[in-house]
């Protein structure tokens, strides 16, 4: 199962998908709560892999957590292997949220 993390500027949001993308479960989270609310996702789903999604603050202890309990995860940003090109002088200001919308769309 795959955890999606998108670190927003007001808050963040957790989404667990199956191995068929769907949707399971959603929940609102925030800087001071996240990991706390990760575990209980984690303990409720076999969660393997998750994908970061951030334009807030970084969260300094996430890497580290997911590590810690064997979340294979990436950070998404213009340089990944993404499912269509990025014809765009500067890719590497395109923010993470945007990449991540245009490859939902991308797929749909």
């Amino acid at each position: 199962m795959n955890l999606i993390i998108d670190i927003g500027n007001t808050s963040i949001k957790l989404a667990v998908f199956d191995q068929n993308d769907k949707l399971l479960q959603t929940q609102r989270s925030n800087n001071q709560s996240v990991l706390k609310d990760i575990e209980q996702l984690l303990s409720a789903y076999p969660v393997s892999h998750a994908m970061i999604s951030n334009v807030g603050k970084p969260l300094p202890n996430l890497d580290s957590f997911l590590t810690q309990h064997r979340i294979k995860y990436w950070h998404l940003h213009a340089g990944l292997k993404l499912p269509y090109s990025i014809d765009y002088k500067t890719p590497e200001t395109i923010g993470a949220d945007r990449l991540a919308l245009v490859a939902g769309a991308v797929k749909n």
